[in-house]
């Protein structure tokens, strides 16, 4: 589980005593004095907070297809052999694909981390919805620990990121823009990380773009399930070719997640 305080993200977990959450850091220097206190017995900075101080709280779970399969990654180490699971109710696909069984309906195996596909990293957030931050779609960078808007693909090895801060968030990368925004160019290999961000959750069973959620909870969908039948008998509306859409109340809607598409995988850990 993770925390993001101040724009940078920390490792977090509810206390249930209190209602609070632990905000954990590993850093060598407090990253807030007015917040982190030393917890000798752990070696880790500590802060207990109120969630309604955090930018963000979520649970992250990667996947990545594996010979057309959807498995759920645990660990990458540093030789490029990654931990995947399956799990389903029929385990003779993993069987053959070299799978050994530890549970009931779950099979692990270790897999060369370029033989991977479709990689991406599902964000369950727990503070969902925060006003004017979700439902989040586009790019974004992770520069220096904090994570920034991207106004579009890199080129040439470069992204520009922009802020609509009130302060500069960054005097070493950001400069003033246009319309009153924040903007840095930064090279590529700068970015820790650089995700192409879209929402979903589940209506009626079926899993959906979530686009907007207005004042009202008024909430708009696109359909991404395989059965367009399905889609038009629950309400969802043809908008264009291969788009269906439908808008509905935003408490109709189960499991919002944050779908983020890591773009800088196969730079990291190559192909096959």
């Amino acid at each position: 589980m993770f925390a993001v305080l101040g724009g940078r993200e920390y490792a977090g977990r509810p206390v249930r005593e209190n209602g609070t959450v632990l905000v954990r850091s590993g850093a060598v220097v407090n990253p807030d004095p007015s917040r982190f206190t030393w917890n000798e017995r752990v070696g880790e900075w500590h802060a207990r907070l109120p969630a309604t101080e955090l930018d963000r709280l979520y649970q992250a779970n990667t996947y990545a297809t594996y010979r057309g399969h959807r498995v759920n990654i645990t660990a990458v180490d540093d030789t490029g052999s990654a931990t995947v699971y399956f799990a389903d109710r029929d385990g003779s696909w993993a069987e053959e694909n070299g799978f050994a069984q530890v549970d009931k309906y779950v099979w692990l195996r270790q897999v060369p981390v370029w033989e991977l596909r479709e990689v991406y990293e599902c964000q369950s957030d727990l503070l969902f919805p925060v006003a004017g931050q979700r439902p989040r779609a586009g790019l974004f960078a992770t520069v220096g620990g904090r994570e920034y808007r991207a106004e579009s693909l890199p080129d040439r090895g470069v992204i520009t990121l922009v802020s609509d801060a009130a302060a500069n968030p960054d005097p070493e990368l950001f400069e003033a823009g246009a319309g009153g925004r924040w903007r840095a160019e930064v090279l590529v290999e700068q970015c820790e990380r650089l995700d192409e961000v879209t929402t979903h959750g589940l209506y009626r069973g079926h899993e959906c773009q979530v686009v907007a959620i207005e004042a009202d909870g008024a909430t708009g969908l696109y359909y991404l399930g395989p059965d367009k039948s399905r889609a038009a008998r629950d309400g969802f509306v043809q908008t264009e070719p291969g788009v269906w859409a439908r808008t509905v109340d935003v408490f109709d809607v189960a499991r919002l997640w944050e779908r983020h598409t890591d773009l800088l995988f196969a730079a990291t850990y190559g192909t096959a």
